[in-house]
């Protein structure tokens, strides 16, 4: 559990489980001894949509009431045809808003698309994707966030929907703050 203000981004607590008690750590697995808000990597899936569509937003590319053809399957990307990643259920045309209250796929990569390969890059490390929080507290992972030159043909419309990508909690939650701020 993560605690924070998002004005501020200070965090007013953090929590792990399973927990051990410092003073007995050598009574402990070593894999109890970690601060999983910090070390573990994840995939994160939906969660990670805000990031595509802030960015979105914020270049003006759409706005909530942008229409959005989800029942496409394929797309044309630089002369080439891209299978677009499947929704749960067809979803047909949907606003923006619509794509991100129900986690469209085919909405999401679509608008990594627009984005194009090195503004959603951007927008991903500037959201603190593949580098470290700083948060003050060893042994804590940058996550994975591989550059555009090591993208194969797909990651344009994986990383959209949080594919090809893997962060810590604390990453997440300080891109949740950033949106809430």
């Amino acid at each position: 559990i993560i605690v924070s203000d998002p004005a501020t981004g200070y965090v007013l607590g953090l929590g792990n489980y399973p927990d051990f008690d410092p003073n007995r750590f050598n009574e402990f697995k070593m894999e109890v001894l970690r601060n999983r808000a910090l070390a573990d990597l994840y995939e994160p899936g939906s969660i990670f949509k805000i990031v595509t569509a802030g960015a979105v937003l914020n270049e003006g590319i759409a706005d909530m009431e942008q229409v959005i053809d989800c029942s496409k399957a394929v797309v044309a990307h630089r002369g080439r045809e891209l299978r677009l990643p499947r929704d749960h259920h067809p979803l047909g045309k949907l606003t923006l808003r619509k794509v991100i209250s129900k986690s469209s796929n085919r909405g999401a990569a679509q608008l990594g698309l627009r984005l194009g390969e090195n503004r959603l890059y951007s927008y991903c490390r500037k959201f603190g994707f593949g580098e470290r929080s700083g948060f003050g507290i060893g042994a804590e992972s940058p996550g994975i966030l591989h550059p555009v030159k090591k993208w194969d043909s797909l990651t344009i419309t994986r990383l959209p929907i949080g594919h090809a990508v893997s962060v810590t909690p604390m990453q997440i939650h300080c891109a949740m703050g950033a949106l809430a701020n």
